[in-house]
């Protein structure tokens, strides 16, 4: 219950929760790598999880985010 109520407080505040979204030059960028690079090393590469790469570069989510 109090954490609740603190969330609740932090959203009446303005306070934005949660991870920030990635910026559209960094989706645009693990897609261009993802052309000649393994999941995993875009991953690595971009600080990301291998499911945020599946997310970007599946075939029916190549297009534009946002």
């Amino acid at each position: 219950e109090r954490v609740k109520a603190g969330l609740e407080a932090a959203r009446a505040r303005g306070v934005v929760l949660g991870r920030k979204p990635l910026e559209l030059e960094t989706i645009d960028a693990i897609r261009e790598a993802r052309r000649s690079a393994s999941v995993r090393s875009v991953a690595a590469e971009f600080g990301v999880s291998v499911g945020v790469v599946h997310k970007y570069t599946a075939s029916s989510s190549m297009r534009r985010v946002r």
